[in-house]
């Protein structure tokens, strides 16, 4: 007879087609594991893995054996569900990916607040692109995905949480920060700060309005992420392109002054699959975040 544990066992080791780090993975030594698709193999009568060198294939049969355990992980999953709704207790693993405004300034002190209520549920939190991950949550690789702007898959579930507007801001001591108006002449004279072909390509339409052939003609520092960049400013380096999301404790405090009106208007969207069954955990985390973000505080 099959039990849970060496159903669970076989989906790892088909996913990592590698008995050393499905074992890694599941915290039991190499050679128990092994034994384990063996006795399998033995129950079901013939094999389910190609040998190969480096690691493990499904054959033909396999493969048909995965897709039975999938439907069985599902109906676990399902009956777990249900007695934690009954319990009314939320439990389990969630898996986000999302950009790195969040993963740095939004989601840790959520996350202080959720697990403090909820302290048996666990994370796994991945910093990507929007794109990357979008792909993730259409493949099911992640549960809940947070990007810069709308979907682009009509089969994901959106939601729009927040705002995300680009601004100019330098810091308060910096010449430019007593100006006015902002012209072609107070610009030229300060050094800019930016990251992302995106971020460049706003800029210079900018700078073509003032007269401005390109954001090479000022010179600055392009840097590799916008938190860099709301640091430089910081050190009154020069006038940095930052996301609102990034900079509200120094809006707040006064440590950096905005220049003029917002750059682009993105949002932060979050977005999951669009199951006809949603866990009650993932329920749980959406309806959560989603109040926090409403009230959240700097």
């Amino acid at each position: 007879m099959l039990d849970i544990e060496t159903i669970r066992a076989f989906l790892e080791v088909a996913k990592t087609e590698n008995v050393s780090i499905a074992a890694k993975n599941m915290s039991v030594t190499q050679s128990a594991l092994s034994q384990r698709i063996r006795s399998l193999e033995q129950t079901l009568g013939q094999s389910v893995f190609t040998r190969r060198y480096g690691g493990l294939e499904l054959n033909g049969f396999g493969n048909e054996f995965l897709s039975a355990c999938q439907n069985v992980q599902h109906d676990i999953a399902v009956l777990d569900d249900w007695i934690n709704r009954q319990k009314n207790l939320v439990t389990g693993h969630i898996k986000i990916a999302t950009i790195s405004s969040m993963i740095g300034h939004v989601l840790p002190k959520f996350l202080k607040t959720f697990l403090a209520k909820y302290p048996s549920v666990r994370f796994t939190i991945d910093n990507s692109t929007s794109k990357y991950i979008e792909e993730g949550v259409h493949d099911g690789n992640y549960d809940i995905g947070m990007i810069v702007g709308e979907c682009k898959m009509n089969s994901l579930k959106s939601l729009k949480i927040l705002d995300n507007r680009v601004y100019m801001v330098c810091a308060k001591d910096y010449p430019l920060a007593k100006a006015k108006k902002l012209t072609r002449a107070n610009l030229q004279k300060s050094r800019l700060i930016w990251h992302s072909e995106k971020t460049s390509r706003t800029v210079t339409q900018i700078w073509r309005k003032l007269g401005l052939q390109s954001i090479e003609e000022l010179g600055g520092l392009y840097l590799s992420d916008m938190e860099s960049c709301k640091n430089y400013a910081l050190q009154g380096l020069g006038v940095a392109f930052v996301a609102d999301e990034h900079m509200r404790a120094e809006l707040a405090n006064g440590k950096l002054v905005i220049l003029g009106k917002f750059l682009t208007d993105k949002p932060i969207t979050m977005i999951s699959r669009n199951d006809k069954y949603q866990s009650f955990l993932i329920k749980t985390f959406k309806e959560e975040f989603i109040q926090y973000c409403k009230t959240r505080k700097v």
